[in-house]
């Protein structure tokens, strides 16, 4: 629900030194709008088979902040070492972002327009299919584009290929914070 918070927590994720803190983001369903920012943010995203992440989630993400949020994804993709038009495209449906490749290497990278000019224009690149992010990508498509390492059956594989012996604790707000989330949502409050 809080913009502000959610961004604040991706960048402190992302922030976190890999060489002593490895983060692991497991998506059990979907992740969508901001809250795939904070997946993305982690060293590794795993998501569950059929999840969902990216696209329409929050309707209280604005044209106008989406467009503000655009600085802070730039800063998150680049502390991960990626493009950073498929973080942007996957909670801005506006954008439009499609695979390139170079030819004499074979390297295939996601660009949006804008930062296919950062990154020297058409020069060397040929443009392939635009990706379809507007409503999310599935679980496949996640692994084939880079953003997610894992595709599972459940919670008990994401601890079988990490090695966790320890169960992990599940915070769930309590009941009263569902409810008052629900009613601050209503047209009738």
């Amino acid at each position: 629900g809080d913009e502000a918070a959610t961004l604040r927590l991706a960048q402190e994720i992302a922030a976190l030194d890999p060489g002593r803190v490895r983060t692991v983001a497991y998506v059990e369903k979907q992740a969508r709008s901001l809250a795939a920012l904070v997946a993305l943010a982690c060293d590794d995203l795993v998501l569950q088979e059929g999840a969902l992440l990216g696209g329409p989630g929050d309707p209280h993400v604005s044209m106008t902040s989406l467009d503000e949020l655009r600085p802070v994804i730039k800063q998150l993709a680049q502390q991960k070492a990626r493009d950073w038009s498929l973080f942007a495209g996957l909670v801005d449906h506006r954008l439009k972002v499609s695979r390139y490749r170079r030819p004499e290497t074979g390297e295939q990278r996601y660009f949006c327009a804008e930062e296919l000019g950062d990154a020297g224009g058409n020069v060397g690149w040929e443009q392939g299919e635009e990706l379809m992010l507007r409503k999310g990508i599935g679980d496949g498509q996640a692994v084939d584009l880079g953003l997610a390492r894992h595709v599972v059956v459940d919670l008990a594989e994401v601890f079988q290929r990490y090695e966790l012996e320890e169960p992990l604790q599940q915070v769930d707000p309590p009941w009263i914070t569902d409810q008052l989330e629900r009613l601050s949502g209503s047209p009738w409050v």
